[in-house]
């Protein structure tokens, strides 16, 4: 085309922000033997953010000869770093009183002394970690964006979230509408203008799938493989290895305990900066409770069975069929 580009525009802008109850942890100052903690890993060690060019994704020039610009975005965001579920908080202060009774009082003092300072009220809330990494992520999208968001005001901006009931993804998106606005809009923003619609239907759709539910979430033989990991040979050697560390018997430790304290490792040391639990296991035996972990998760979240997978064509489609409806024939670009 002599002329230019043929470009098709959006006559509205619609900006979805899906937040979905996933979880990672945050950014941390230091780091442990091993930096990957399964679907827990710290944001910032499995990708540091970069520094966001301006229009970067807006403007594209250079692609096979031809110019070409962005309309409409649609993005399925995790929410940021939460608290620990109760569920966790108790089991890891209960392995705690369990080892203190266990150790010797000259045995590994700094674990002995440490203080659980998760609270068990705030069960899996956003923290301020997490909302800080939101903002910075509304912060570089609207920078890599911002002439797709130009001349919206900040009540009628175009931008949608849907979210889920729970409350970490509401604020989750608070925050990311707060980083994005100061950049696109300028001025401090405090997210009272946040278009937030929950549609569990569409986001926690496996909470109403009879079919997952019985098959997969409640049915104790569903994770097998996991199962069948936590009792294998390279599990009970790391056991026994922590053990001789705090010259304790072993009956005071199970296999769930190593995961336990493989995950402590990680939450202490991406909200507190260090942690004792770290120093029970070393790179290799991280590795491995690592891969326990994502052998959890693909079974009971991933491809391990086909239920998984096939429940989630709902919002798959959803997307798509949000892309289709506000893209139109407009607008000519010049190469």
């Amino acid at each position: 085309m002599a002329a230019g580009l043929k470009l098709r525009v959006v006559a509205t802008l619609l900006f979805f922000l899906i937040y979905v109850d996933l979880f990672s942890f945050s950014v941390s100052s230091t780091t442990p033997p091993y930096k990957y903690f399964s679907t827990k890993t710290l944001y910032e060690w499995a990708h540091p953010a970069p520094k966001p060019v301006e229009d970067e994704l807006y403007y594209l020039k250079g692609v096979k000869g031809k110019t070409c610009r962005a309309k409409y975005v649609s993005a399925l965001n995790r929410h940021g770093a939460r608290n620990p579920s109760l569920k966790e908080v108790t089991g890891i202060s209960d392995l705690h009183r369990r080892l203190v009774a266990a150790m010797g009082p000259n045995t590994n003092r700094e674990l002995r002394s440490w203080v659980n300072r998760f609270p068990n009220n705030n069960d899996q809330a956003l923290t301020p970690l997490g909302e800080t990494e939101q903002r910075g992520l509304g912060q570089r999208t609207g920078t890599k964006l911002r002439s797709l968001f130009a001349g919206k005001d900040n009540t009628d901006s175009g931008l949608k979230f849907l979210v889920t009931s729970h409350n970490r993804t509401k604020d989750s998106a608070v925050a990311f509408y707060e980083g994005l606005s100061s950049i696109v809009y300028g001025g401090e923003h405090n997210g009272s203008g946040v278009n937030a619609e929950v549609n569990n239907q569409l986001l926690r759709f496996y909470d109403d799938c009879d079919r997952y539910v019985t098959s997969v979430k409640d049915n104790k033989t569903a994770p097998k493989e996991y199962d069948d990991f936590l009792s294998s040979n390279r599990v009970l050697r790391i056991k026994e290895k922590i053990e001789r560390k705090l010259n304790i018997s072993s009956e005071v430790l199970t296999s769930d305990d190593v995961q336990r304290v493989n995950t402590f490792c990680g939450y202490d040391v991406a909200f507190f900066g260090w942690s004792p639990w770290c120093s029970l296991l070393d790179r290799c035996d991280m590795k491995i409770m690592e891969y326990g972990e994502d052998l959890e998760h693909y079974y009971e979240t991933s491809y391990g069975h086909e239920i998984n997978w096939q429940q989630s064509c709902q919002l798959v489609s959803a997307i798509f069929a949000a892309l289709d409806n506000n893209t139109v024939d407009g607008d000519t670009l010049d190469k």
